[in-house]
């Protein structure tokens, strides 16, 4: 995709020198940013998608941010009257909504080219195809991919429901009637019905978008252009947007529970029983219709679903995270034989990930690790499960050992929030003055240092074996960057940088 010419650099129907465009892109790149376009009469969810959407794209490592035309507006006009702000032959309007307008598109330019964002969720009716364009224009302009999201909804009884559950409770209507609001709300869908022209298949045989029918009941899908926009697509084709309930309860007691030891696979003592014959009655209370009942593949958890007498489903990715060489053990027998271990899950119970195990909390799902059909899975421990095969899978045990102590990283600092799967950013630069370096409580000779995919080596002051990852995975701790520096055992050990030397085998 080429990007536009200066020339109709104006937005939203008029030129703006506010709006000039940033330097042109002679080519739009893979990785340029994205604009995404909602398009919809008022009360069609197109706010309630851009907030989910926006949630997601973060959640799997590409910084989004949602930028809602209709909040531009309420911060500008402080006190809303009524639906004849938004009728087509309202001047006044008409004008302060463009300056919103403007605004909003100002502020997604200024987040993806200055800020280095990679999604912008541009949140409008954008009801005309004349609109888009300039839109579309836009973001040529500026070196942007454009894609636009449009929710189409002709079901009256699904509109008043939004309308009651979301509109009712906007700013615009507080201290108004409930019947005085929801009239005016229609009014106000009025005023763009008769301009609103829908993407077309024909007509916009060249713009990437997808088209949502009646809230997931059909799709129509065109010109998919890359990785980000095919995963927008797929959420958008398994989110729901109407509310429903889902039910998380943990497994019954089990035969390990009893003992106090973690993991394995046992499984229900007698009150676990009890328990799942308990729950069974609790959701048959709730005369729930079309129940879906998913469970991991641990029998306690079979079991337990079992006991509700309605079909269920087991996934891989609900088993509880993989306590490695610490499985069927104790508390008190891992801090008796691996006190360092202990100490370290006691620090961080996030990231931290057991010998031969799998990393704890939301750090440990890795974004490739969905469940079909659902934007999130849930774990039968009542939390996130880990991943076997997320970013952190090449990660080893290089953590513990006591040579991270001198290591820098040659790396960005995680920032916030960190990309799942506790991998390291590798996006932004790091300024190459800036060393990094990564604390370890103390020196463990007897750690595990044998892992896949990591170098191996020797601590030079105390020749205890450790692995670090390989330069080839662009992570920490490369060979050839360990200093000659004292051994963590020494309390009086300098963090300062010192010269790398590649250390000897003994």
């Amino acid at each position: 995709m080429s990007c536009a010419g200066s020339k109709g650099s104006g937005t939203l129907g008029h030129p703006s020198p506010h709006l000039t465009p940033a330097p042109c892109l002679s080519v739009c790149m893979t990785n340029c940013p994205t604009l995404i376009v909602m398009v919809g009469l008022p009360a069609r969810g197109k706010t309630y998608i851009s907030k989910k959407l926006t949630r997601y794209l973060n959640w799997i490592g590409v910084p989004t941010r949602e930028f809602n035309v209709g909040q531009y507006r309420r911060d500008m006009v402080k006190t809303y009257k009524s639906f004849e702000f938004f009728l087509p032959d309202n001047e006044e309007g008409l004008k302060i909504r463009k300056q919103c307008a403007l605004a909003a598109l100002r502020d997604v330019r200024r987040f993806l080219s200055e800020e280095r964002g990679h999604v912008a969720v541009f949140d409008a009716t954008n009801t005309t195809r004349e609109r888009r364009a300039t839109i579309f224009n836009f973001g040529e302009q500026n070196g942007y991919k454009t894609f636009f999201v449009e929710s189409i909804c002709v079901d009256p009884e699904v509109i008043a429901a939004n309308i009651v559950q979301v509109k009712l409770g906007s700013p615009d209507y507080v201290n108004h009637d409930s019947d005085e609001a929801t009239e005016d709300f229609m009014r106000r869908i009025e005023c763009y019905e008769n301009s609103y022209e829908s993407l077309d298949e024909d007509l916009d045989r060249d713009l990437s978008y997808i088209k949502i029918m009646d809230v997931g009941q059909s799709y129509v899908v065109n010109r998919v252009a890359d990785h980000i926009q095919s995963r927008i697509v797929y959420y958008l084709m398994n989110i729901h947007v109407t509310p429903r309930s889902i039910y998380l309860c943990r497994h019954g007691e089990s035969e390990l529970n009893l003992k106090g030891r973690i993991g394995g696979d046992p499984g229900l003592s007698p009150r676990g029983r009890e328990f799942a014959r308990s729950l069974a009655q609790f959701i048959r209370d709730q005369n729930i219709k079309d129940l879906k009942v998913w469970t991991s593949q641990m029998k306690r958890t079979i079991q337990t679903a079992e006991a509700l007498g309605v079909p269920y489903e087991q996934w891989k990715v609900l088993n509880e995270i993989d306590a490695g060489v610490c499985e069927e053990m104790t508390y008190e027998e891992i801090q008796d034989h691996y006190p360092l271990e202990f100490a370290l899950r006691d620090q961080d119970k996030y990231r931290y990930r057991y010998p031969k195990g799998e990393v704890g909390g939301i750090w440990g799902l890795s974004p490739s690790h969905h469940l079909p059909s659902a934007p999130g899975p849930l774990g039968d421990s009542g939390g996130c499960v880990g991943s076997k095969w997320g970013l952190t899978s090449e990660l080893g045990q290089a953590g513990c050992a006591c040579h991270l102590r001198h290591f820098p990283a040659t790396v960005p600092r995680p920032q916030s929030p960190p990309l799942l799967g506790g991998g390291w950013p590798l996006v932004h630069e790091t300024p190459k003055s800036e060393t990094l370096w990564i604390p370890a409580p103390q020196c463990s000779p007897s750690l595990p240092f044998l892992f896949p995919g990591v170098s191996q080596g020797s601590c030079p002051p105390c020749h205890s074996r450790h692995g670090a990852l390989n330069t080839d995975l662009e992570r920490p701790f490369p060979v050839e960057l360990w200093p000659q520096e004292t051994c963590a055992r020494t309390p009086s050990l300098s963090l300062a940088p010192a010269s790398a030397q590649a250390p000897g085998e003994k």
